[in-house]
């Protein structure tokens, strides 16, 4: 690819930024394109992790499946490493997490055990991934599981007050 992913993503962001979600869109989906098209698989799965989190910010469940079901072809062919890994299966799981909680368990689970590996126990993503598998507990009518990974994200985040991931 001629552009870098920072790159794309702040084009992206701009657009967003200026309430453009059809330009944000746009530029995404040109770069997966292009992506696709020379080969480059890598970036054409970071760029469906990145439109998998832009679908479910606007809502749009038939795009999101298309790209889920794109990225999970890719991550079988490409294997990332494992933070990236867990980063992709949390954007997967947060967006199925509304409706599909029992489908992002698993997901979640897998992100959380490649972080921990890749990251380390404290690290300030794990507080944004129990934070959402919380959400998902909580979804599934599992109040004392989802409160104890709610304050999991507690204890993480006190050890960084004032950042909010």
């Amino acid at each position: 690819m001629k552009e870098t992913m920072d790159s794309i993503a702040a084009r992206a962001d701009d657009c967003m930024g200026r309430g453009d979600w059809d330009g944000a869109e746009r530029i995404f989906l040109a770069a997966l394109t292009e992506a696709e098209e020379t080969g480059d698989r890598r970036a054409a799965l970071s760029l469906c992790s990145e439109l998998m989190g832009f679908y479910r910010q606007r809502g749009d469940a038939e795009k999101f499946y298309s790209v889920l079901g794109r990225c999970t072809e890719l991550l079988g062919e490409v294997r990332p490493g494992a933070a990236a890994r867990g980063t992709i299966l949390i954007n997967a799981a947060t967006a199925l997490a509304v409706g599909e909680a029992q489908r992002a368990l698993p997901l979640f689970r897998e992100a959380e055990s490649l972080y921990a590996v890749s990251l380390g126990a404290d690290h300030p993503r794990l507080a944004a991934l129990y934070n959402n598998m919380a959400a998902a507990l909580d979804a599934l009518h599992r109040p004392d599981e989802a409160e104890r990974y709610m304050l999991r994200a507690l204890e993480n985040q006190k050890k960084r007050p004032g950042d909010l991931d």
